[in-house]
């Protein structure tokens, strides 16, 4: 039983941007899309990946393992393509929060102030189209709004990433929580 009991969206489909279950279907879209974008997610992820020897086998491998999630209920992430369905564009992962909190050690302070069904999403969008980033927020809110049933719904990103979190402000946003992983710190904002 996954921590999700709504509906799993099987699409969803803008005149920009096309979201569809993340599966080793798009090993070799996905791995341009990464290779292509490093230094941004590296900022993202605030760490090395991917690396400058990562391997198509080993984005392979990851790509299975969010199929793996997204089959048994523990994490539903997306691969983000054109509306051409030619390129990934990025990616939308949805977890569990307290999974995440659980997971990492994260402060008990923080598990005691959420929920079993709380969501924590996180998405990237490749580095040349930067400039779009607010347009795939806006989509993925509405996406969320419309087609999903989380009660309660986190977006987090690393302090260093701080374009993504003046993009969360923007649309109003507030951050609700701040915890350290190793040498980077994470914020959560509430949607």
């Amino acid at each position: 039983m996954g921590f999700y009991e709504g509906h799993i969206p099987k699409s969803y489909k803008t005149d920009e941007f096309v979201f569809y279950p993340l599966t080793p279907d798009y090993t070799q879209l996905d791995y341009e899309a990464l290779m292509s974008s490093q230094s941004t997610l590296r900022d993202w992820s605030g760490s090395t990946w991917p690396s400058d020897d990562f391997t198509l086998d080993e984005n392979r491998q990851d790509l299975q393992g969010h199929a793996d999630e997204f089959e048994f209920g523990e994490g539903y992430a997306y691969t983000i393509l054109n509306a051409e369905e030619t390129r990934v564009e990025g990616c939308f992962y949805s977890n569990s929060f307290l999974e995440i909190v659980e997971r990492f050690g994260v402060a008990s302070s923080i598990e005691e102030q959420i929920n079993i069904d709380d969501v924590l999403v996180r998405f990237w969008i490749r580095e040349e189209r930067l400039d779009e980033e607010a347009k795939l927020l806006d989509t993925i809110i509405d996406w969320i709004n419309s087609e999903w049933e989380f009660p309660t719904v986190y977006f987090a990103t690393n302090t260093k990433n701080e374009r993504q979190a003046k993009l969360f402000e923007a649309v109003g946003m507030e951050k609700e929580f701040q915890w350290a992983l190793g040498n980077v710190r994470w914020v959560q904002y509430k949607l």
